[in-house]
């Protein structure tokens, strides 16, 4: 059986799985953990990591402060395709501004490999 066998989301809005997301993350803020983010620029990781800066610029929005940066860890292998490492680093770009401009602390941290 599948996960998809035990699971129901027929009744459940995408805007409700979003604001039931982001109540998690919000309670890992407010209990004062890191949070980390494992970023390839994929759609998956990419899903997640919006869900938590959004959550974060709610959450600062609301009076919150945090007492952690929120980190995220992007991984080149080296052999990337040219374009999506240039799509990475645009993304990377879109991040930071977004962090800026709703104070979010972010720290990002990339690791290139050497083929």
């Amino acid at each position: 059986m599948l996960l998809n066998d035990y699971l129901d989301f027929s009744s459940v809005s995408i805007d409700e799985l979003v604001e039931q997301a982001k109540h998690s993350i919000t309670q890992l803020f407010i209990k004062n953990h890191l949070v980390f983010v494992s970023w390839s620029s994929g759609k998956d990781s990419s899903t997640v990591l919006s869900l938590v800066l959004v959550a974060a610029a709610e959450y600062l929005a609301n009076g919150h402060t945090f007492h952690h940066p929120i980190i995220v860890t992007h991984g080149d292998t080296g052999i990337e395709n040219p374009e999506i490492h240039a799509y990475a680093m645009r993304e990377i770009e879109k991040i930071e501004r977004f962090c800026a401009r709703n104070a979010i602390p972010i720290e990002i941290h990339t690791e290139i490999g050497r083929a």
